[in-house]
């Protein structure tokens, strides 16, 4: 699974690169041409945190290929949008506490970043059950 992490990993810094890319363009340069493709780009922002949220839980969970991973993320996201959301904000809130009040950053460094993790556990558990619930009760149904 490290290969396969490092492939996901490759592909979220590039396009997280490209998000920063534009939102720079967009808001900094303030490229006329360019504004008028926020939603675009906010839309861009969504998908991205939802596949992220959730790949690399699949990743660690089940044997998949890069590609399925990703797909699979976002069938769960979409399934499941409102934990999906908790989630999103629960991974964003140390950035966003070191940007509200930067005084607190070594404080946030040690406990805000494993923190918003631990909590997204009990989302995932949830979420994991549910679909080995439905995939035991189909095999069984097979049966």
């Amino acid at each position: 699974n490290l290969k396969q992490g490092i492939i996901l990993w490759i592909l979220y810094l590039a396009a997280i690169i490209a998000l920063a890319a534009e939102y720079y363009l967009i808001f900094v340069a303030r490229i006329p041409e360019l504004v008028e493709a926020r939603y675009a780009v906010y839309l861009f922002t969504a998908l991205v945190l939802i596949s992220l949220t959730w790949s690399f839980v699949l990743l660690s969970r089940y044997n998949n290929s890069v590609g399925r991973i990703i797909i699979n993320s976002y069938c769960i996201g979409f399934t499941h949008f409102f934990r999906t959301i908790m989630m999103a904000l629960l991974m964003m809130s140390p950035m966003a506490l070191i940007l509200i009040y930067p005084a607190a950053t070594p404080i946030i460094l040690i406990i805000g970043i494993a923190l918003p993790g631990y909590l997204q556990t009990f989302f995932f558990i949830k979420v994991f059950e549910d679909l080995e619930r439905h995939q035991t009760t189909d095999e069984n149904a097979q049966a």
